[in-house]
């Protein structure tokens, strides 16, 4: 939500409710169907199953309902929308052990790719619909930028899990490259969003703000560091690493 404002505000755009709570409704309901397919996968289906996760199915649908309704108050077309649904579909499939997923497993790893480009989808490009000037070299600059942070925050948990991958037989960059080369690409990563930084600056997207911009940039690099070099409980994840999507909205208000 708070990464759907902050492309309003750099592009000059109007705050639109509507399109910030149906992101978020729609992020719970993936996440809460998510958790619920990992569960579900690892039981007998039964009609027992079903009753005890009747509570958190009825909370899954009253979010679907909410996501529907207040995507039929923005400007998000019935096409990018089932997009996004199929592709978060489609990450959800190597939970399960059904013939269609094993052949999906294989291709795990794009999941990370696929993952980040969901974030940016919903985060930076609908926003932009619906607007005369969405083809502007600035919007593309800010997606790219967007694309490149998501993609490193998706590095490390994919990092992170990569142990808990391979002994459920899923596939993902960290369970087949090495962790020297993930360390690479990571990298590669934090230089390219700093030249985007510097990019995005040039075309007058980021004013005044850009120290800010290329600091947090290194804390970035930081968070990653901390990640490789320690373990890292729970929370880590949670605060920070997740938290680094609300540093990013919130660095263009400075």
């Amino acid at each position: 939500m708070a990464l759907c404002w902050q492309t309003d505000y750099l592009l000059d755009s109007q705050p639109r409710w509507s399109l910030y709570v149906f992101v978020g409704a729609a992020t719970l309901a993936m996440y809460q169907l998510y958790q619920l397919a990992e569960r579900l996968s690892k039981m007998e289906l039964s009609l027992s199953c079903w009753n005890s996760f009747r509570a958190r199915i009825m909370f899954i649908l009253g979010l679907i309902g909410l996501t529907a309704w207040c995507w039929w108050l923005t400007d998000v077309s019935l096409g990018w929308f089932m997009l996004s649904v199929l592709a978060s579909t489609l990450y959800t499939l190597p939970l399960f052990s059904t013939h269609l997923s094993i052949s999906w497993r294989q291709l795990g790893v794009f999941k990370t790719l696929l993952l980040a480009g969901i974030w940016t989808l919903v985060t930076w490009w609908f926003p932009l619909l619906g607007r005369e000037d969405a083809w502007q070299d600035a919007a593309w600059v800010l997606g790219m930028q967007r694309l490149v942070w998501m993609l490193v925050l998706c590095l490390i948990f994919d990092q992170r899990d990569a142990a808990h991958d391979r002994r459920a037989g899923r596939f993902s960059i960290a369970t087949v490259v090495d962790a020297k080369w993930l360390d690479a690409i990571v990298v590669c990563c934090l230089i390219l969003l700093w030249v985007l930084h510097h990019v995005a600056f040039q075309a007058g997207l980021l004013d005044t703000g850009y120290a800010s911009w290329q600091g947090l940039t290194v804390l970035l690099a930081g968070v990653f560091l901390y990640h490789r070099l320690c373990k890292p409980a729970t929370w880590f994840y949670l605060v920070w690493v997740d938290g680094m999507m609300l540093l990013l909205a919130l660095i263009s208000f400075i």
